[in-house]
């Protein structure tokens, strides 16, 4: 977290597709989603994210997906 926003760079092993957790604040549960897929995109709720998740904005339940090379 930089400046009230959510950034994700994930360092999977090799041998991982990938991996999810949850992350739950007062405001928000994240279900946060990382796969390997050979490209690197960032959604929320499958909206394109490019500057971090505003996370002064986000209540309720969301998904944050992250696929990487």
């Amino acid at each position: 977290v930089r400046c009230g926003r959510l950034f994700l760079e994930p360092r999977l092993p090799r041998d991982w597709p990938g991996c999810s957790a949850i992350w739950r604040t007062e405001k928000m549960t994240l279900r946060i989603e990382i796969e390997r897929t050979g490209e690197q995109i960032t959604t929320l709720d499958g909206c394109p994210v490019q500057n971090g998740v505003d996370l002064a904005h986000c209540s309720g339940e969301h998904t944050l997906r992250f696929t990487s090379e």
